[in-house]
């Protein structure tokens, strides 16, 4: 069975050790496509560098309601940038 995991947060710096083992991990359990969620600012690099890494990476990017305190004063032109 071929699966599509269409949420997660796989840039979580809590997996960043081991993210080779998690993505083999998925590929065994059938995971061929992932949407990988930037939810912050800080998010987005990593996520950029997991989808230029490994096949089948879905790249999202948007500011998460609980981080919204947390960006910063360019933010809208930086978060543009990356989806034009």
């Amino acid at each position: 069975m071929k699966l599509f995991d269409a949420h997660n947060h796989v840039q979580d710096k809590r997996l960043s050790a081991d993210l080779d083992a998690v993505m083999q991990r998925a590929r065994s359990a059938g995971v061929i496509r992932m949407g990988v969620k930037g939810c912050c600012e800080a998010d987005w690099p990593n996520v950029i560098r997991i989808s230029e890494r490994y096949d089948g990476i879905a790249p999202s990017f948007g500011v998460h309601p609980w981080f919204i305190t947390d960006r910063s004063a360019d933010w809208l032109a930086a978060l543009e940038k990356l989806l034009l």
